[in-house]
Formats: structure tokens, sequence, C-alpha cells
């Protein structure tokens, strides 16, 4: 079932448990790229959590079409995006994750050239 108004969608996968789609952003060959993700309670639990997905989608999407580094995104961006689906335990490991290597290694590259080689190299 759709969520109508919204730029994303949800569905029911049974017993409580929801699946949110959201397209961020046009890959350059013009197909959408949808992200997803998983949340259980109920349908109005879930609306809202759709919501919240959608705006943190819309606010990636904005950081992801400029000049921002990797760096910048991940933390001005997903860190804060993440931080109330996530236990403390868990975002305090990716933020000391994203602080240190990943920011040394891959923070000064722009979102727009970062590469699967980079990754790799990386």
């Amino acid at each position: 079932m759709s969520c109508s108004g919204m730029k994303g969608s949800m569905s029911e996968r049974g017993g409580g448990v929801w699946r949110l789609r959201v397209a961020d952003r046009v890959h350059p060959d013009g197909k959408p790229v949808q992200r997803s993700k998983t949340v259980k309670g109920n349908r109005r639990e879930a609306q809202t959590a759709l919501a919240k997905f959608v705006t943190g989608a819309e606010a990636g999407a904005v950081a992801a079409s400029g000049a921002t580094t990797f760096g910048r995104y991940l933390t001005d961006q997903y860190l804060p995006q993440v931080k109330d689906d996530l236990s403390p335990e868990t975002h305090r490991n990716h933020a000391s994750r994203v602080n240190g290597r990943i920011i040394g290694d891959l923070g000064h590259a722009q979102l727009g050239k970062l590469t699967a080689r980079h990754l790799d190299e990386a």
C-alpha cells in the first residue's frame, strides 16, 4: 500500500512489520535510486517513520547534489539521520568509525566524484 501525497511508499510485510521506500535521487543513467528500510509498529507509526525517512532522503539528496565532501555528508547528514534508528551505543560506534578511518581515508572526496575504486582503495 502506498502513502499518497508523499515521495515514498510503505507496504506491510505482516505482523506489524513495514517496508518503507524512498526514491532519493536519480542515477546518471536516468533511473531513480531507491532506499528502503524496515520498521516495526502499527500503521500510524509506520507513516510517521516514512515521513521522517522522506525528509532525511530529501536532505541527503540536496547534500549529494553539490560539491559536498563525503566526510561532511557523513557528519552532517548520515549520522544525524540514523541517530533515532540506532541504539545510543551503536550510534557511538558508527560515529567513531566515521570520524576515524572513514573520514581519514575518504572524507576529502567530493560525493559527486566518489567511486567504487575510492572505496576499494580505502
